[in-house]
């Protein structure tokens, strides 16, 4: 009742005296702890409950730190946490929710630095409703790089592993993908006849598609037999078109000048024959030549987000046909285009970027929203009643203690259309 009120009270100044609505619903902030640097950004989801979860890792001279954290969705207040070990190079560098809504994470532990950043390979599944470890497996030496889950909820992953004889001594690395089962975490099946570990997505049937090692490669779900492997020069992402359908985002250079070209491919999901590809060339500062990666996302098209300072462009491309549909393109206004995590689904587009945070509209590209305000390595969510969350590093209030800010968009602050930013038309 309270809540309703204050909406309605919001709502009301903003008709009858023009009072912007807030940015912000709630804004919590997670200590960690420690400090120092961290590659990766947070991580940001919502559970079945649309309650807030996010992972993260923050680095120091001597380990780094996991930690997970539960946040209520009414006012952002701690549920519970979880810290993956203490001692050593611990990173989750994935977080995936189940349809039951419990927590899925993976990455390595007990990692040391100057060894590949090997650690032992590892997945942790945890109740979202009180954050208690389900179970937490181990799959020897090695990293993930690809987390997924299938129709049935069980787990897939892919990674590096190793083959260590004499600790940290590491024989050999070589790519490694594994199905595992829901209830405890045991391989159901597992190989390491996989091209590469760039990328993993699973599809409506449940097949694992992983691309990577200038390779796309499908494996049958329940035995994880190879359907079928074929040539992706460059091959850096992969994400799901409609049921089975693949899109990858393929990348080559070219100099004087410095040409990035990339190639966005649609791959039928019966024999990986291509059924269109698009080409996409951008010259480039020879600093800024392998500063950042290419987005590519599917929601209600396929969109692909290149960034280069001072602006990043976003394309959506018609899932079908390929044929451009809009073109988009936002100018940074601080020393940074740098993009952290795209996010598409059929009514979203969510951009955070070290500009801030930016939804369009994915029929049309206009920006609805836009949050114009720096943001350090950041994570965003949306979750299906439309409500976005998001994330960032960040510290504690007058102390170095690092830590990640969480915040969910006001929904009145999501309705309130720019007029000022629409996309370019495209004949």
């Amino acid at each position: 009742m309270e809540q309703a009120v204050r909406l309605f009270l919001v709502t009301l100044a903003a008709a009858v005296f023009g009072v912007p609505p807030p940015t912000w619903a709630w804004n919590a902030f997670v200590p960690v702890g420690g400090g120092g640097d961290n590659l990766y950004p947070p991580l940001v989801r919502f559970d079945a409950h649309r309650h807030v979860t996010v992972a993260g890792v923050v680095d120091s001279s001597s380990h780094s730190k996991s930690v997970v954290a539960s946040l209520s969705r009414k006012r952002g207040h701690l549920r519970w946490s979880y810290t993956l070990r203490t001692g050593g190079e611990n990173k989750i560098r994935h977080l995936i929710v189940d349809r039951h809504g419990d927590i899925v994470l993976a990455g390595y532990e007990n990692g040391m630095e100057d060894v590949f950043e090997l650690g032992y390979f590892s997945v942790i599944k945890l109740d979202s409703s009180t954050g208690a470890e389900q179970w937490h497996r181990e799959l020897g030496p090695g990293q993930a790089t690809g987390l997924a889950i299938d129709p049935q909820d069980d787990v897939v992953v892919c990674g590096a592993q190793g083959t260590v004889s004499d600790w940290p001594n590491v024989d050999e690395v070589h790519p490694y993908l594994a199905k595992l089962a829901k209830q405890d975490g045991d391989v159901v099946w597992q190989t390491d006849d996989v091209p590469g570990t760039g990328s993993l997505v699973v599809d409506a049937n449940g097949d694992a598609v992983v691309a990577g090692g200038d390779m796309v490669a499908k494996y049958r779900g329940n035995d994880g037999t190879e359907l079928w492997r074929v040539p992706a020069f460059g091959v850096d992402q992969a994400s799901l078109v409609g049921r089975t359908d693949v899109v990858t985002v393929q990348r080559d250079f070219a100099d004087s000048p410095v040409t990035v070209v990339s190639d966005v491919v649609v791959r039928s999901g019966e024999d990986g024959a291509e059924r269109w590809r698009r080409t996409f060339v951008r010259f480039v500062r020879e600093d800024n030549r392998f500063t950042q990666l290419p987005f590519i996302a599917s929601g209600g098209g396929v969109v692909l987000v290149e960034p280069e300072h001072p602006t990043v462009e976003i394309v959506n491309l018609d899932a079908l046909t390929g044929k451009e549909t809009w073109r988009q393109r936002l100018d940074a206004r601080g020393i940074s285009s740098t993009v952290w995590e795209v996010v598409a689904a059929p009514h979203d587009l969510l951009m955070a970027w070290a500009d801030g945070l930016v939804r369009l509209d994915p029929k049309t590209g206009s920006v609805s929203f836009r949050s114009f305000e720096p943001l350090g390595r950041s994570g965003v969510a949306v979750a299906p009643s439309g409500k976005v969350a998001m994330t960032e590093e960040d510290w504690a209030a007058g102390s170095d203690s690092l830590g990640f800010r969480v915040r969910t968009v006001h929904k009145h602050a999501l309705r309130k259309k720019l007029r000022q930013t629409q996309p370019s038309s495209v004949p």
